[in-house]
């Protein structure tokens, strides 16, 4: 949060800009605030937050490769 980010906007649900709205008021609605990474998700069991890592990113894609 804080930085600017340039993308075009379409009518879409996967326009980036929808998504990355989406990201940023699953954050806020959820207690998060400006010091969060826009790659944090709430973990429901405790509220707290926990960020993406690099290394979830390729077990799910390889994951969903393998389907």
């Amino acid at each position: 949060m804080g930085q600017t980010i340039h993308h075009d906007t379409f009518d879409s649900e996967l326009s980036p800009v929808k998504a990355l709205a989406r990201r940023v008021h699953h954050i806020l609605s959820n207690g998060g605030s400006a010091e969060n990474y826009i790659c944090e998700y709430i973990n429901e069991k405790d509220d707290t937050f926990i960020d993406v890592k690099r290394d979830d990113l390729i077990k799910s894609i390889l994951f969903r490769s393998q389907c």
